[in-house]
């Protein structure tokens, strides 16, 4: 199965990248390799798959995870990946 992924990052001023991962007109800052963690999630792989097609360790997706459910809200993957389809499908345009 392919996930859509697009997921936007905040949005650009003129006056630079936004500060933090504060979000920015309602929008959730998400790191590119957020977004590729959310893809692989929503794909159903496990924390050990993704750490493997990333070249990271798989406490570091952990830890990634833990960050990105905080950001987003989100209580678990099927909650993530709920989430992504949302705001993939135009239904939460927070996200």
């Amino acid at each position: 199965m392919t996930f859509p992924m697009h997921l936007h990052a905040a949005e650009r001023t003129d006056k630079g990248p936004v500060s933090g991962d504060r979000p920015q007109r309602g929008r959730i800052h998400l790191t590119p390799r957020e977004r590729q963690i959310i893809h692989l999630v929503g794909c159903g792989c496990s924390n050990a798959e993704i750490a493997e097609r990333l070249s990271l360790r798989p406490q570091t997706v952990k830890n990634r995870l833990s960050e990105i459910y905080q950001k987003t809200g989100s209580r678990n993957r099927v909650d993530l990946t709920l989430r992504a389809i949302r705001r993939v499908s135009g239904l939460d345009p927070t996200f």
